[in-house]
């Protein structure tokens, strides 16, 4: 018996470029839907320049399309051209969703507004991700901006919220503001296939991306609704040691951040006497004892030993804690092998590693890499299969630089 895949059978277009949409419509291929990568013939998606490049006797590979284009099967149209766009709406006609993020109003000026798609298939899911909203479900005063990820963090308030305390806003180091949104848009398009289930009808969908960074971004908010006073990089509303710390050989992270917590770190360092002179926080605020008491003696503690008697100490307390791992670390730890966290795809012959699943689901079989191919590698034997074109018609869009 077949392993289940749960999207199989759902046929998915997608048009997204760079990272935010790529990485949801690869999580779509990964369970299973069959995602047409669609690109402008050529040149292909831009993620395909980003380096670092792996490079072949044929020319490069960039790594924007090594991390989002496993699964995927690689088609190109030029919806500028009136061959494309008809080929494109034959496609629309079959599929169950469609995938994009263009600035707002690209599609109606290429013709290929919401009611023409609409007209085309009205069962069809589409999927709209942008910077600051489309403006179709809710407003969006900011539509027309463009945004990347550095953008939707600092727009979304995340950046003012990170960094160490007393220096200045930092950007996270992954591209949230471009996965965070691929992810609601995978969840908000599962919604609206069940409501298809139910009603018959397809839904515009739409996430902006600082909505979505604004949206994981909530305890800041929740802090300020009930205090009135801003989350800042000196004060993150914690009730005790919650940060990096410096062992003797390396950085550690310690996260006691409530009383129970704070309770077993003061134990486990031997200074039981620390907690009568830092209680339990209440409503005056009394965990700011911690920089006057609790961290000069975790600190000074921390310092004097190496870092894995750190965590090996404080783990055994029952104190979350761990080492600041660099990408090496991970890449080989036992932690991320015995997860199967490592997917690799098949690049120009060459085996090279990419972030899997972090889900697991009892009976599902976890993504296998595939293969990335170039642009329109697959364009002649999907207008075959998908909407029986012959291999005159296909010549005639090839001609007229459709495909």
């Amino acid at each position: 018996m077949a392993p289940l895949q749960p999207l199989a059978g759902l046929l998915v277009l997608d048009l997204t470029q760079m990272a935010s949409g790529p990485y949801g419509t690869m999580l779509l291929a990964d369970a299973g839907a069959t995602v047409i990568k669609i690109e402008r013939p050529g040149t292909g998606d831009p993620a395909r320049q980003l380096p670092p490049f792996l490079l072949h006797p044929d020319g490069a590979v960039g790594a924007g399309i090594i991390r989002f284009g496993r699964n995927k099967r690689f088609l190109t149209l030029n919806l500028q051209s009136p061959e494309g766009r008809a080929t494109f709406l034959d496609l629309v006609q079959r599929a169950d969703a469609l995938w994009e993020n263009y600035v707002p109003g690209t599609l109606e000026r290429l013709g290929l507004g919401e009611a023409v798609l609409r007209a085309a298939n009205p069962r069809l899911i589409h999927v709209a991700i942008s910077g600051y909203g489309s403006g179709v479900v809710a407003p969006a005063p900011f539509a027309t901006r463009p945004a990347l990820d550095l953008v939707a963090q600092a727009a979304s308030g995340l950046m003012a919220v990170s960094g160490d305390p007393g220096g200045p806003p930092a950007q996270v180091g992954a591209v949230i503001g471009d996965l965070v949104p691929g992810l609601y848009a995978v969840i908000a398009m599962l919604f609206a296939l069940r409501l298809r289930e139910q009603t018959g009808e397809g839904r515009f969908v739409e996430v902006a991306m600082v909505d979505a960074l604004a949206a994981i971004n909530e305890r800041a908010v929740a802090a300020y609704s009930l205090t009135g006073r801003e989350l800042s990089r000196d004060w993150l509303g914690h009730a005790g040691p919650y940060g990096r710390f410096r062992a003797r050989d390396r950085d550690v992270v310690i996260a006691a951040s409530i009383p129970s917590l704070w309770e077993r770190l003061a134990r486990a360092i031997g200074r039981p006497d620390l907690l009568a002179h830092a209680p339990a926080p209440d409503a005056s605020g009394r965990w700011w004892r911690f920089g006057e008491v609790m961290e000069p003696a975790l600190r000074a503690w921390v310092s004097d030993r190496p870092a894995a008697e750190v965590v090996a100490v404080l783990s055994e307390a029952g104190v979350p804690c761990a080492l600041v791992l660099g990408v090496a670390e991970l890449v080989e730890s036992e932690q991320t092998r015995a997860r199967r966290l490592l997917v690799e795809v098949s690049v120009e012959g060459e085996r090279v590693a990419t972030m899997g699943w972090p889900m697991k689901i009892e009976g599902v079989p976890e993504p296998a890499g595939g293969a990335i191919q170039p642009p329109g590698a697959e364009s002649e034997a999907l207008l075959r299969e998908l909407l029986g074109y012959d291999a005159e018609r296909i010549a005639v869009l090839r001609a007229a630089g459709a495909i």
